[in-house]
């Protein structure tokens, strides 16, 4: 934690680190470690007790919390994989090396076998030195994300047990495990307003496919297959919820992201035709079915199914009303 910012907000409380840390119940010493940079990662529910004992606005709250951890290590993989300290990006290697975190960081808080990393990492024809190569990039990995654990260290970030490894992370430090977080309160909220804010913040989460640009056979790996399928439901939950709430317009952006690689999602296209129309946007809609209406026949041989056409029929309801010269012809 930057050394000004805590000390900057005690004095201004005007205590000692003696009478902060009697109010916060912490004891003198983390503070004045805290203080003065000593503690790589102070836990948020320290930093949290701190601010609450400063009186602190909502707004300085955030700032003291996000100082803390940035500190801390973090890891993304909805999107290229990426790991991240202090808010500057490592550099993680080569492609295997980079897809060997993606895995680890898939499948985080569990143990991932030598076998699993092997066959993510070659498919079926690994050379005869693979298992010393997964050992060497996983010691390089482990210097990089925690350059001050031993290999076999009990309570570390990367661990090495025998015939695999298993990354220890919090999953409000995987963007994946704060988007399933996320996902979970949202479907909890107790209306859609609330709702849609957590759809919004969980969708937030993603930059790209899960694990963009790793090696194939990690971006098919089941874990990143149902990650996918969890994106796919949230955008179409925030659509539905942010259309109950009278902007359905608030989803758009989410849903044509989607939908440019979801070719044969019907709901999912449905939603997208739905929201344009609402937002004035007719054309727009008549296009997007025109194209998903193309797509089904072409690829798969079938018409439109019924969610599909209620969506097709509603922007019609809505051309009756309108003498717009910018629409298509039917």
């Amino acid at each position: 934690m930057s050394v000004s910012i805590l000390r900057r907000l005690r004095m201004r409380a005007g205590l000692t680190q003696d009478e902060l840390a009697d109010r916060s119940g912490i004891s003198v010493r983390a503070v004045r470690d805290i203080e003065n940079g000593r503690v790589d990662h102070p836990r948020p529910a320290s930093v949290d007790r701190l601010a609450s004992a400063l009186s602190l606005t909502d707004t300085e709250r955030r700032q003291l919390l996000t100082v803390a951890v940035e500190r801390r290590l973090r890891i993304g993989v909805l999107g290229p994989v990426t790991a991240r300290r202090l808010g500057i990006d490592l550099e993680l290697g080569p492609p295997a090396q980079r897809t060997l975190l993606g895995l680890l960081a898939l499948r985080r808080n569990e143990f991932v076998s030598q076998d699993e990393t092997v066959d993510v990492l070659w498919g079926d024809r690994p050379p005869r030195s693979c298992l010393g190569q997964v050992q060497a990039m996983a010691g390089r990995l482990r210097r990089l994300v925690a350059p001050q654990e031993a290999p076999r260290s009990p309570g570390g970030v990367l661990r090495r047990l025998r015939g695999g490894y298993q990354l220890e992370m919090d999953d409000d430090l995987v963007d994946a495990g704060r988007f399933t977080r996320l996902v979970r309160r949202a479907r909890a909220a107790a209306g859609d307003a609330e709702a849609t804010g957590l759809w919004a913040e969980a969708l937030s989460c993603w930059r790209g496919p899960v694990a963009a640009g790793s090696q194939e056979r990690l971006c098919r790996h089941p874990a990143a297959a149902a990650l996918t399928r969890g994106r796919v439901d949230a955008v179409i939950a925030y659509a539905d919820a942010s259309a109950r709430t009278g902007r359905p317009e608030a989803a758009i952006r989410d849903l044509q992201e989607l939908a440019a690689t979801e070719h044969h999602h019907e709901g999912l296209h449905a939603r997208l035709i739905e929201a344009l129309a609402a937002d004035g946007d007719r054309a727009a809609a008549l296009r997007q079915f025109a194209t998903i209406r193309r797509r089904l026949a072409d690829d798969l041989g079938i018409e439109p199914g019924a969610r599909l056409r209620r969506a097709h029929q509603a922007v019609h309801a809505l051309l009756d009303c309108s003498d717009d010269p910018q629409l298509p012809a039917q």
